[in-house]
């Protein structure tokens, strides 16, 4: 990749003055150069070597859309500055070839450090090689228009459902219904999680030029006469995880269906929220008044006679987080907020979140009524809170979260057996199947009676050592008599219980614990976990073994089944196993349960490339350890939907995994429940499944990688 690139960028150059003048010439071979460059290479982002090819577009299908060298200017790009943009940075940004945003005054259109404007690919390249230049990103998908959540809600066929009523004559959007999301918090302050029921309010042409100018034009939101000038909240899209704004929604300017508008009543071009700037429960908003457009004839622009909308009560009916609950109508406005907080605010918003008709950006059950319960930073009480999500009439309950190490994983565990219970009564519950497929983190294999097994583990080195590395092994005959010994990579080795557990030094200031257990199903479960309970001394690199064998020599072979976790790689691949890898299991709990709604997800947008409708490469798959068939349905991943990062009041994030899947299918149980309120969470279940898709991408279903098949409202 790095051939001739230093020879190919000094060729580049030396035509710069010709490119600027006369126009960059388009070929298909524009984006390899740009990649092959070694400065452009570290600083390109957002798909930017992507715009200057020619490619199919997202939002036309059969459309070809033309390199961005064929366009008058070239690509939109924001360029990012190590330093502070002042007049010279500017201009050695034009210089450049960059054609730089103006605003209306003739500022450079700026934000922070970031200078917005558009490049063709030659000034690209040069851009790359200035000093003072930290990345430049493409302003906008290199695949054509945004599709917000608003297509994996269409690829689900919520809008038919949107369209029609209950009995009651309500719309059907989830009104009635309780949805309770078992998640680490909601961001209870995010524009998303208001119904829009503050009344409509004519806007005011303060300065009677016929268009609506934010920051110059308001209402007269307490009927004195007084139009109060309205601001931009401005909302951000970014990937889950960096906070760089994505699709040009850092322009501070507002945009329709994107940002939202405020009453800025004490005229500070900021809007106060919360205790802190003097709200209450009782405050529309938590806040100064919160306002979007009824684009009536969805043209994206406020025309005269078209009304705001105020945003009012909020979604939430109650969050529970440790040992305290934040009630609306009382505490609510209190509920923390930190960077934890961002899963769940995205999985609510896919449920809930929006408002229908109103915001492109919208859930699959915008009417529905939300319970948030947040579990610890150790994962704990988690069958207390959901408990208490039911306790609470929670309609539905999703869980958002698949271990699958330290589990029995076949039906039989207290949480389960409550699941099962309270789905007979009436709840539903929804569960992420896990993203553990090619992670290489199970392993099966039949185990020849009167011998040794021998399991390899290899924990690689890696940049970040690990600091744990837990292994469960399970198998299905609990009166077999089975031995077990951990070796380590340097030869130590320790004997697992027979029974119960053991926890002793290892070595080097390393422990283990180990334990043994028989579910009321028949599975037995070996756990092991080795660690250093100061996280200072490294898990050894290199292979592992687990040793197993038995005194049944006349038995039938016994079929072996082992996880592992480590503290470093989450559900990519880290600590794996060498050999007798499999995919057959990879369900976490507890999604195991006998009435779990397990799902699995598939590419819904495909930003990060990946074929839209095709199963999701790291989705959960497979059946139960006891062989029963446990995946119901497969949702769409990766919508863009409300998250969260301190001190953005109304972002969005791109959210993918099964986490990001599951939620439509919450969403959707929402609807049917409000349709037919009195079916159990069994019933939804094969609802669920009955109305499930199946096209020639799924194959045969039911099946262990789609199970019954698409989600279909």
């Amino acid at each position: 990749m790095n051939r001739h690139a230093m020879a190919l960028a000094g060729a580049l150059l030396a035509t710069t003055t010709s490119v600027l003048t006369h126009g960059a010439p388009v070929d298909a071979d524009t984006p390899r150069r740009l990649v092959n460059d070694k400065q452009a290479r570290r600083k390109l982002r957002g798909g930017l070597a992507v715009a200057f090819a020619s490619r199919p577009s997202l939002a036309q299908p059969g459309q070809l859309l033309p390199s961005a060298d064929a366009a008058r200017f070239g690509a939109g790009v924001v360029v990012h500055l190590k330093g502070p943009v002042d007049a010279a940075a500017v201009a050695a940004l034009e210089a450049a070839g960059l054609r730089v945003a103006r605003r209306h005054d003739g500022s450079a259109r700026v934000i922070g450090r970031a200078v917005m404007g558009h490049a063709r690919s030659m000034a690209v390249l040069n851009l790359a090689h200035l000093d003072n230049v930290k990345t430049i990103a493409l302003d906008g998908n290199p695949f054509g228009v945004l599709p917000p959540i608003e297509v994996t809600a269409s690829e689900i066929t919520a809008p038919q459902v949107w369209r029609r009523h209950d009995d009651n004559g309500r719309a059907m959007t989830g009104v009635g219904v309780r949805v309770c999301d078992s998640d680490v918090g909601i961001d209870v302050f995010h524009p998303s999680f208001f119904f829009a029921d503050g009344g409509y309010f004519a806007w005011i042409d303060t300065n009677k030029n016929g268009v609506f100018d934010a920051g110059i034009d308001g209402i007269d939101s307490n009927g004195d006469g007084v139009a109060e000038p309205l601001q931009v909240l401005n909302s951000t899209i970014s990937t889950f995880v960096d906070p760089e704004a994505l699709f040009g929604s850092g322009d501070p300017s507002y945009q329709v269906g994107l940002d939202w508008l405020y009453v800025d009543s004490n005229h500070n071009h900021v809007r106060d929220h919360g205790r802190d700037g003097g709200f209450d429960d009782s405050t529309p908003g938590f806040g100064e008044l919160l306002l979007m457009p009824d684009d009536v004839n969805d043209n994206g622009v406020i025309d005269v006679g078209e009304k705001l909308v105020a945003l009012g009560t909020s979604k939430v009916r109650v969050v529970r987080m440790g040992m305290m609950d934040y009630v609306r109508g009382d505490n609510l406005i209190d509920t923390p907020r930190d960077d934890n907080i961002a899963h769940g605010t995205a999985s609510a918003a896919i449920i809930a979140g929006g408002h229908l008709g109103l915001s492109p950006r919208t859930g699959i059950a915008p009417g529905a009524e939300l319970i948030v319960v947040a579990r610890t930073a150790d994962a704990g009480d988690l069958l207390q809170l959901t408990d208490y999500c039911i306790e609470q009439g929670a309609d539905v309950m999703l869980h958002e979260y698949a271990p699958w190490v330290g589990y029995h994983l076949d039906g039989s565990s207290p949480m389960e057996q409550l699941i099962d219970q309270s789905s007979a009564l009436g709840v539903a519950h929804i569960h992420p199947a896990g993203n553990l497929s090619t992670s290489n983190k199970l392993y099966k294999r039949m185990h020849p009676a009167g011998q040794t097994t021998t399991i390899n583990v290899t924990a690689p080195v890696l940049p970040q050592p690990f600091h744990a590395m837990i292994m469960s092994v399970l198998w299905r005959e609990p009166m077999r008599s089975v031995a077990m010994t951990l070796e380590d990579p340097d030869g130590f080795t320790v004997a697992m219980p027979t029974d119960g557990t053991l926890y002793e030094p290892f070595h080097d200031g390393l422990f283990v614990y180990g334990e043994r257990s028989v579910s009321n199903r028949g599975t037995v479960l070996l756990t092991t976990y080795v660690f250093d309970p100061n996280s200072a001394v490294p898990v050894p690199t290199g292979t592992w073994k687990m040793h197993m064998s038995d005194a049944d020599a006349g038995a039938n072979p016994l079929e072996v089944i082992a996880y592992v976790q480590d503290d470093v790689s989450g559900w990519a691949q880290g600590i794996a196993f060498n050999d007798h890898v499999s995919e057959d299991h990879l369900i976490g709990w507890p999604g195991t349960a006998d009435a779990a709604t397990a799902v699995a997800a598939y590419t819904g947008n495909g930003f990060a490339g990946d074929a839209v409708g095709e199963r999701a490469a790291y989705s959960g798959r497979g059946y139960r350890i006891d062989g029963k068939p446990i995946l119901s349905v497969s949702a769409p991943a990766d919508p863009i939907v409300a998250g969260y990062f301190v001190g953005d009041e109304a972002h969005y994030s791109i959210f993918g995994g099964t986490s990001g899947a599951s939620p439509h299918v919450a969403g959707v149980a929402a609807l049917l429940l409000q349709r037919q309120p009195t079916l159990n969470g069994t019933q939804v279940r094969q609802a669920l499944r009955d109305g499930a898709l199946v096209d020639a991408t799924v194959g045969v279903a039911p099946n262990d990688d789609w199970g019954y098949g698409k989600l279909r409202a």
